[in-house]
Parts: structure tokens; C-alpha cells; sequence
């Protein structure tokens, strides 16, 4: 089911006043189901309150500029501490905590314990009690009463709650977790995740199945350790930076190895881009790479500006600012390639348009120039 984002938010002060109006939280969020879904729903809230939001409350956002969307990504080791940044886990099937393979805080819901067998109170408001105070033990201090005032006796782990939550979440220094509950609906189920990342082990795996490095051969290692390890972040979307965004790669990473259905999303305080990599249908060996940011399209750019203002894609007109979303496509190493040293190259650029969620895809905004490239080479 497609979310309206007309009606899916409040209306934020914006420059023309005309952005994000509506209802609070947009229908049927109760009763997601799949990861397709929930990642539409995830694209509508996430794009309010970590991009949209910090940018009208913000006296001088730093937008990206649109090279910083093309591979290889620059690194940008400047953090913006006003600005929000998180880590998300989804798993399109229930959790089973024993079994993960990763530590969590658990977040229960009434069909969750109807389903276990142990001495715990089935009541709704008992459990609702419960997930508020795991959450609000996990929140820095200054934050612990407001959140404790606003969700009371409420059971946080509805989805119908999380535009709300988020606020909260973002105060978080780990990941929260989404997974189905015992009908199949996606709820939150977790916060305060650690993302497994064995970061020396993947690098070595990698860089012995790339053929750059030879067993025993610490020459040849330390020749081309930092090519491997760049050309690997690379390929789940990053450069080489924090400790966030690259446990985020490398557990997407496990996570597709071991045949799971999973989104995992990350925002960095310095890049101030929404990553998201997760299973889609089309993607075999990797998950699929998307990110999505405030970017300025460039003043020579004259078609184009004429193109976004008559259809009324820009969030900030006056300054010539675009929600813009880049698909990528991953390569798989091959060293007789002209340009072997690029993970990944752009499959698609697309423009959100801020009040019905509509994608444009005909505008090349980031001046991309890879195809252009291929075709020269060929000839």
C-alpha cells in the first residue's frame, strides 16, 4: 500500500509554508508487513525529522554537495553534532534473542508473549510499562522525563508510534531494532543494538577472494590492504569512516551472507546522508546501496531549475534545495577492468518531491558522468 506523504505530516515552517502538511502519522502503519513497505514508511518519517527538520531549525545546514554522492564518497571527518544521526536494523521475520547474532534490549508486545512460555504477565499496559522503562533507562538524562511524560502507559513498540518516537531514538548512541511480531506486522522491537563487526577477518576474506592478497604474504598485504579495505566500505556505500556507518556495512554484509531479509539504514553526523542498504529482489550478491540527502542544485544548472521549480519539486526554492535520492549498482572486482578501482557507479537519481512523494528520475543533479565513460572506452 503506497503512504501519502501529503498527509503524512504536520506542516513544518518552511520558506514558502507550504511543506509537510497534513495528519500526524499516515494510515496503515499498524498493519505493514513487508520490507517494501515498511521501507516506503521508514523513507517518509526518516526524511522529516533527520533531513527536512534539522534543515528549517538549522541557521546554516550543511548540504551536500552533489559530488559527495558520487564514488568513490568522499570523507568529510567534520562532525555535525547538532544534527541527528542513528543506526536502524529491520528483519522481515520475528526475533528470536537467544539466536541473534547481536545484543540488543528487547522491546516486547502482547503477541510476543502470548507466544513464550515463562511467568510473564500477558497485560497490555504491564508490558507497555515495561518497554517505556527499558527505553527510558537508555536516553541521556535530560531526555528521560519528557520521554517519560509523552509515552506513559503507551505501548511504544506500535509502528503507528514511531514519527513520534523518533525524536528519542535519535538521542540513542546504538541501533534500534524492527522485526515482524507473531501476526507478521513489523513493530519495534529493540533498541540499544551493538552491530557485530569483525572488521580485520572481512578485510583479509576479501582481499584473499580478490586475489590481492596471498596467504602468509605480509608484503603483498600491507602493498594493498588499504585499496582492499576501500574498495569493500565502498561497496556498501561508504568511505573509510566511523565506527557506525562501518559495523552498518559489514553486518548488512553478514546479514545477506546468511540469506536474511533485512533493511539496515544509518545517518552519520558528518556526511548528514540517510544510507540505506537492504535485500531487495534484484540484488544477488549485494544488498542494494541508496542514499538519500538535501542537496543544492547548481545554479548553471538552468533546464533543470526551471524544470523542478515549474513542478514544484523544490523544498527550498529560494535556495535551490531537492530531497534527492541515488540508486547504485555494485561491481564486482574484476582487475581488467578500465576503472577496477570503483565498487559501485549510479543506477539511478532520484528527485522526492516534497508534498506527494513523487520521484523524478529524468535530471542528471549530480553530474554523473560513469556511462558517459563506459561508452568512450568501448569505442
Amino acid at each position: 500500500m503506497a503512504i501519502s506523504w501529503k498527509k503524512a505530516f504536520t506542516k513544518l515552517p518552511g520558506p514558502d509554508g507550504k511543506i509537510w502538511r497534513g495528519g500526524r502519522s499516515p494510515k496503515g502503519l499498524a498493519h505493514i508487513r513487508s520490507l517494501e513497505a515498511l521501507k516506503r514508511h521508514l523513507d517518509i518519517a526518516h526524511a522529516k525529522y533527520c533531513l527536512l527538520k534539522p534543515y528549517f531549525e538549522t541557521k546554516s545546514y550543511p548540504l551536500v554537495e552533489s559530488r559527495e554522492l558520487l564514488p568513490s564518497f568522499e570523507v568529510d571527518l567534520f562532525e555535525h553534532k547538532q544534527l541527528p544521526g542513528f543506526s536502524l536494523v529491520a528483519l522481515e521475520r520475528q526475533i528470536d534473542s537467544f539466536q541473534e547474532v547481536f545484543q540488543f534490549d528487547r522491546l516486547f508486545s502482547t503477541f510476543d508473549l502470548s507466544q513464550m512460555k515463562g511467568e510473564f504477565c500477558p497485560v497490555e499496559q504491564t508490558v507497555a510499562v515495561q518497554n517505556v522503562q527499558t527505553l527510558r533507562s537508555r536516553l541521556p538524562r535530560r531526555f528521560q522525563d519528557a520521554f517519560q511524560e509523552q509515552f506513559d502507559g503507551r505501548q511504544i513498540t506500535y509502528l503507528e508510534h514511531y514519527p513520534a518516537l523518533l525524536p528519542f531514538l535519535l538521542e540513542l548512541e546504538r541501533a534500534h531494532i524492527m522485526s515482524t511480531d507473531a501476526n507478521g506486522e513489523f513493530q519495534l522491537s529493540g533498541v540499544y543494538a551493538s552491530l557485530p563487526s569483525d572488521l580485520d577477518t572481512e578485510i583479509k576474506r576479501f582481499g584473499l577472494k580478490i586475489r590481492k592478497f596471498k596467504s602468509g604474504d605480509s608484503c603483498l598485504y600491507e602493498r594493498n590492504r588499504l585499496f582492499v579495505y576501500q574498495f569493500l566500505m565502498e561497496l556498501y556505500g561508504f568511505p573509510i569512516v566511523s565506527e557506525r556507518r562501518t559495523s552498518a556495512a559489514l553486518f548488512a554484509r553478514r546479514l545477506q551472507r546468511m540469506g536474511e531479509r533485512f533493511l539496515v539504514r544509518v545517518q552519520g553526523q558528518s556526511d548528514r546522508t540517510i544510507t540505506t542498504l537492504w535485500s531487495h529482489n534484484t540484488a544477488r550478491h549485494y544488498p542494494r546501496v541508496e542514499k538519500m540527502a538535501l542537496v543544492t542544485v547548481h545554479k548553471e544548472q538552468r533546464d533543470a531549475i526551471r524544470i523542478l521549480k515549474d513542478g514544484g519539486w523544490f523544498v527550498d526554492a529560494k535556495n535551490r534545495v531537492i530531497l534527492l535520492r541515488i540508486i547504485y549498482r555494485q561491481h564486482k572486482f574484476n582487475p581488467l577492468n578500465v576503472r577496477q578501482d570503483r565498487a559501485l557507479s549510479v543506477l539511478r537519481q532520484e528527485i522526492v518531491h516534497p508534498l506527494t512523494g513523487r520521484v523524478m528520475t529524468r535530471l542528471n543533479i549530480i553530474k554523473d558522468t560513469y556511462n558517459m565513460v563506459l561508452r568512450l572506452t568501448d569505442i
